[in-house]
């Protein structure tokens, strides 16, 4: 960029900066919508295993924790020579299968 002289110069230079801020903006939306496209298989899963909904009031606090100890040390022992990718996701998932299978027990 060379220096601005006057001030129609100025103004033309604010005008190309607000087109390129626009352009940037379209292509900016368009790489969210490929980034929401591609993540929506993980979003379907997510929602399908109810991991980060909130549990109803009903269910008691004491059948909980002692699903959630349970898990740690039953998943701990049989998780211990496992990634930590296993160690960290296996224990959540096994939590939110065991709350909602608590859950329709408790409603029926």
């Amino acid at each position: 960029m060379s220096k601005i002289n006057n001030y129609q110069e100025l103004v033309a230079e604010r005008i190309r900066l607000e087109g390129e801020l626009e352009l940037q903006k379209v292509i900016l939306k368009k790489e969210m919508n490929g980034i929401r496209t591609q993540l929506e298989p993980f979003a379907n899963f997510v929602s399908f295993l109810g991991i980060f909904k909130k549990t109803e009031k009903g269910f008691p606090p004491i059948l909980k924790t002692a699903v959630g100890l349970g898990i740690d040390l039953i998943g701990g022992k049989t998780l211990s020579s496992s990634n930590w990718l296993a160690r960290g996701i296996l224990p959540t998932i096994l939590r939110s299968v065991a709350n909602r299978f608590f859950q329709k027990k408790t409603v029926d």
